[in-house]
This record gives C-alpha cells, structure tokens and sequence, in this order.
C-alpha cells in the first residue's frame, strides 16, 4: 500500500497539512505526543485507529445490503499493530461522507491528516487522558498533530445516541452549513478480543491562527457552574463554568447588530433540531482572544466571532466558539433528575430538551448584549445554591451515585406517595 498511487497522493497531501500545523497557535496545542510511549495501550490503539483510517481510504461495502439503512452500515477491515491483529469498523460511512462534503473536508486531505502508512510503528496524535480533561465523563481525547481534529472515545450509549440521529443530523448540516453543532466527521471502532473501543471524530473548536486566552463551558445554569480550584490552577489551560463568565463579567458584544442577529439566529436553528431530536446537557463552548488583527478566519474551527473590543467589560477582539457534548438523550435517568433534584438543589444543568433549548438561548440572547442586563445577571447568580441542599457540586456522570444518595429521602417520599395513591385507586373499586 504504501508504494500505491493512491498512498503516493495521501503522503503529498499530508506534507501540506503539515503547514497547516505551523498556523496554529502554539499555545492552542494540548496533550502530549504518544510517539515516546509506544508501550502505553492508548498508543497502540491510536495506531491502529490511524491505520484503519488508512486501510477504509477508499474502500467500498460489498457485502452491505442495498435495503440497509445508511446509519446501519458498516466498513469492516483488519489492521496490525505490533504483531496483534484488530478489527477496525467504520459506521455509517456514506452519511459522514456527505457530513464531510458539506463542511468542504477534501476526502484526500481528511485521510491524510488522520492516517498513516501501513508500516508505521508509532503515532502522531496527542493525548488527553480522563484524569486531564475538564469534563465529568470518563472519555480520553486525542488530537491530530496539526490540531485540527478531535479523536474522543465514547460508550455504547454515546454511539447508539450518535447512530440514532445521524441521518437527522446530516440533512440538517445540509441545510444549515454554518451550523454550531459539534462536527462529527466519523464513528469508528477497534475490536480486539471481547473488547470494543468506539472513538467518534470531530473538529476542534480551537484550531485558530491566535492563543485562546480564556475558555468557558456555558450550559445557561448556575447550579454547580463554577470551576474547582484544580481546574483554575490550570491557569489559561482552565475550561470556566457560568458562574465565572458572569462574576467576572464577560459578554459577547458583537460589532453590528446584524452580526448578533445572524449568530442567534444559527443558534436558534441548532437548539430547535436539538430540541426535536431529545437532546439535552450540551454546551455552548467559548474561546477568547485578543489581539486577532488582520489573521484569516482558519476553515477547521467551527465558528469565529468578531468582538466590539472598546467595552471595558470585554478585552477581547474574537471569540471561537461552538456547541459540544450533544449526545445525551432524556432518558429516565435524566427524568428522575430534572424530578427529584430540581427542587432539591436548585438550578441544576439536567432540563428537559425544550426547557434545556429554551435556557441556553435565553441565556445567549443576554450575553451577546452590549451590555448585560445587571438585574437578570443577579438573578441568575442568586441560583447557586440549591433550594433544600445548599452545596456548590455540580450533578454529573462521575458522581451519580452520590447525588441519588442525597436525594434518597425525596425519592422514597415519592415513591410512597404514588404507592399510597395506588392503593386508594384500588381500595375506591
């Protein structure tokens, strides 16, 4: 493969991307590089994801049935690494091919940025562990070396979540181009033995010409949002909750107001598709910089802002931004903890997908004001603590458990208040 015409051109191709690297602000990059740590098993399996990428170049379906739904297909080949065989599978490769088409990803560039040659023996992508990512799920992440794409793995409920919406989420990249929704460019996964690792490959929000100097994870709640001394002692490496953008005062001022409008706008349209789709705790990402002067706009981040810098309430020029972690469903887990929680701690993260929308764009419409209003921005700080339970945690996946623990009391009572009423139903006939 690697003495193919078809390799020939990739390598070409992947020696122009390499200049891309070079644009990138060098404060943008994180991780480490796994090229040292060949032993590690996070750098066995990013070979062999970087090999089967390489291998499905191309490669067509014989076997697929032409009545198979297209988020049903799936791109099966083998792959070697270090002398242990995997099997590498693409799902649903047409649909993330029009995803791609329409974002203007060339298929030749896409693979040469994400692959390598077949007799390759280390990688070139970074890594993010669980122990250092800034969110609450157990996901590791990796980064190309030119930082343009985002390789994060995910559990089965993530890519039952992302195949069950991925033909919506196709026609509505199709019709909204400019969509802020994350960019999912790929679903891939690498069986070896009983284990199956999914890893899901997206754009990096910020994959910008200038450094990021502030980062914030804004859901439109206050209940939690605020970052742990750990986060912050990251300094401009911290991801900042509600609560810190808020106290310390940031907006989104745009130039015009047709800016603004537009913005909303794009906005709106990815929160209704959300909505509808029964999507809820994702986050509008934000990434500020200063001093942007006369740069180009890079292609692979999701979206930029140009910012009124004059305000004093905001020193920055730019911001990247972008929506992420859509691929939570309201399920009962969720159900019992909009429930059970929301009276207990107050204004918690967890809202049903129309109350959900509803907040997050009440809460961009403020923040892209000129100036906030200082009434509402109180108001929304007076909710940090919780209505029953004043504590500052935030509800998450990690600390579930925990949580219910608490809520245990309140559950019972409902518990015995439905049983109770149960039992008169049946007694009255």
């Amino acid at each position: 493969m690697s003495d193919s015409p078809r390799w020939s051109t990739v390598k070409r191709a992947h020696l122009t991307a390499n200049k891309i690297k070079k644009k990138v602000a060098q404060e943008n990059f994180v991780g480490k590089s796994m090229k040292e740590n060949m032993s590690e098993w996070t750098a066995s399996i990013a070979l062999c994801f970087q090999k089967g990428v390489s291998a499905t170049l191309n490669q067509s379906d014989d076997t697929t049935s032409p009545d198979t739904p297209l988020a049903a297909e799936v791109l099966q080949t083998q792959v070697e690494v270090n002398g242990d065989e995997f099997t590498f599978e693409e799902f649903a490769p047409r649909l993330f091919s029009r995803v791609r088409k329409v974002l203007e990803i060339d298929p030749i560039e896409h693979s040469a940025v994400l692959g390598v040659d077949h007799s390759a023996i280390t990688t070139d992508l970074r890594l993010i562990s669980t122990d250092q990512a800034a969110g609450k799920s157990m996901a590791f992440f990796m980064f190309t070396s030119d930082m343009r794409y985002c390789i994060k793995s995910c559990n089965s409920e993530d890519v039952n979540c992302l195949l069950d919406i991925v033909s919506s989420y196709t026609e509505h990249c199709e019709q909204h181009p400019d969509t802020l929704l994350p960019r999912f460019l790929g679903l891939y996964s690498i069986v070896f033995g009983k284990e199956r690792i999914c890893l899901v490959v997206q754009s990096n929000i910020f994959a910008g010409y200038r450094a990021v100097s502030e980062k914030y994870d804004l859901k439109g709640s206050m209940y939690g949002r605020k970052s742990s001394p750990n986060e912050l002692a990251k300094g401009e490496n911290a991801v900042l909750k509600d609560i810190d953008f808020l106290s310390r005062g940031r907006c989104l001022p745009f130039k015009s107001a047709d800016d603004r409008a537009s913005f909303l706008r794009k906005l709106q349209a990815d929160a209704a598709w959300l909505r509808t789709s029964g999507l809820m705790d994702y986050s509008l990402l934000v990434g500020f910089v200063k001093d942007f002067g006369d740069k180009p706009i890079s292609r692979h981040i999701v979206d930029m802002l140009r910012l009124n810098p004059k305000l004093p309430e905001q020193p920055y020029d730019v911001a990247y931004i972008g929506i992420v972690d859509i691929l939570m469903k309201f399920n009962w887990f969720k159900k019992c903890e909009e429930v059970v929680l929301n009276p207990v701690l107050g204004d918690v993260s967890c809202a049903n997908p129309r109350k959900y929308a509803e907040r997050m764009l009440e809460f961009a419409e403020h923040v892209t004001a000129d100036v906030v209003d200082e009434s509402w921005k109180q108001t929304k700080l007076k909710m940090v603590t919780g209505k029953l339970i004043p504590t500052t945690r935030e509800f998450g996946r990690k600390d579930a458990f925990q949580a219910l623990k608490r809520a245990a009391p309140f559950l019972l009572i409902a518990v015995g208040a439905v049983s109770v009423s149960v039992y008169r139903q049946r007694f009255r006939r």
